[in-house]
């Protein structure tokens, strides 16, 4: 199963659905996306075009090898792990918004259950702190990808297309986790 989730309205919903199982989260950009396979990023244009890196910053576009410097190989390995970040990330904030809303839940019963209902809230923004700590590492790992993704618009042309970031996306992400 893919799924398709917008980067700041989808981000903060989109990763409580990747804490919840899914066999793929994909991150949209303004102009496509990128998501994992079989340990490679893979970044699709919304024109449907595929390029993937690897681990090590091996680079293809439609499965054909792009020839690379040692320097871009190392700033594509970068983007690589930076890009993975996110995705685990994204996974973990998930995981502690499912955490929060079943936390929640059992806060609404243990009020209503004692008649004293006044601590639910508090209680809740509490534990929803955390999830906006674990928010604010997805944001600060768009900004390192986003700067390692202008690097690589500047050095390799291949890259150009699958460039699915833009720096207002990493400041209302920080926006919205302030």
């Amino acid at each position: 199963m893919h799924r398709h989730v917008s980067p700041l309205v989808g981000l903060f919903a989109g990763v409580l659905l990747a804490g919840c199982g899914s066999s793929q989260t994909s991150i949209a950009g303004d102009d496509g996306s990128f998501f994992m396979r079989d340990g490679r990023v893979v970044l699709k244009t919304d024109a449907g075009q595929e390029a993937e890196i690897g681990a090590d910053g091996a680079f293809t576009v439609a499965g054909k090898p792009v020839t690379l410097t040692d320097g871009q190989r190392a700033t594509l390995s970068s983007y690589h792990a930076a890009a993975v970040q996110v995705i685990e990330h994204a996974a973990a904030t998930g995981k502690a918004g499912a955490a929060v809303g079943a936390a929640a839940i059992g806060e609404v019963a243990k009020g209503l259950a004692s008649g004293d209902t006044s601590q639910i809230g508090p209680r809740i923004e509490a534990k929803a702190e955390g999830v906006k700590l674990a928010a604010a590492k997805i944001c600060e790992d768009l900004a390192a990808m986003s700067a390692l993704q202008a690097t690589l618009v500047a050095e390799v042309d291949a890259f150009r297309p699958f460039a699915v970031l833009k720096s207002r996306q990493v400041t209302d992400c920080h926006k919205g986790t302030g």
